[in-house]
């Protein structure tokens, strides 16, 4: 891939996701750059793309190592939501310091939720994206296999990952291609679905 991918991958994220994902359709281009920079030059995840006459027009986004926090990304989120939603303990007032106060404690928050999830699960699928005129061409599954053999090499024998449940063709799609529904939780954006891949004859 090139640097110049990460902005055709924040572009089509955006095309993919966003009439199904209130963060990304919220955050817009900025955000979906950055959010996609940080797993680009993350030295151990992964970013895959295909593309079709010169067209990016699928990607993939993986990560076994949990990219640091972005502050701007965090800053963002802040002003476009309610702190409420955010950690249940802050509700922004407009005050810098309790702004700063809240984005310390989201952190420390979202650092021990990551590193109890590192326990269970040594990666994660962030998300896959097809262009709706490029469906139905298995550019899906092709991503999937191609992030089960990066996480193969890696001695790596299995991934987790995290979708919308009123997304059914995607929940649908990891199961067939052998994903195993774990848990689900209720969230003020939706139902979200773990799903866990078993990799066999890793390493």
């Amino acid at each position: 891939m090139l640097k110049s991918d990460i902005l055709h991958i924040a572009d089509l994220r955006l095309k993919t996701r966003s009439e199904d994902n209130t963060f990304i359709s919220k955050f817009g281009y900025g955000f979906s750059k950055d959010f996609v920079r940080n797993i680009f030059y993350a030295e151990k995840d992964a970013c895959f793309i295909i593309e079709e006459n010169g067209e990016v027009c699928a990607y993939l986004l993986g990560t076994t190592n949990y990219s640091k926090l972005n502050i701007k990304m965090v800053i963002i989120f802040a002003l476009l939501f309610p702190i409420n939603f955010m950690t249940g303990k802050y509700r922004f007032n407009g005050s810098c310091n309790e702004l700063f106060s809240m984005i310390k404690y989201h952190c420390h928050d979202t650092k021990k939720r990551h590193d109890k999830r590192r326990k269970e699960y040594k990666a994660e699928l962030v998300e896959i994206g097809v262009l709706s005129s490029m469906t139905r061409k298995g550019y899906g599954t092709i991503l999937l296999d191609t992030y089960k053999g990066f996480l193969k090499e890696k001695c790596i024998d299995r991934f987790s990952l995290m979708v919308y449940k009123k997304d059914k063709g995607a929940v649908l799609f990891y199961k067939k291609n052998g994903g195993i529904e774990l848990s689900s939780s209720e969230t003020k954006l939706g139902e979200i679905s773990t799903i866990e891949f078993l990799l066999k004859n890793s390493g």
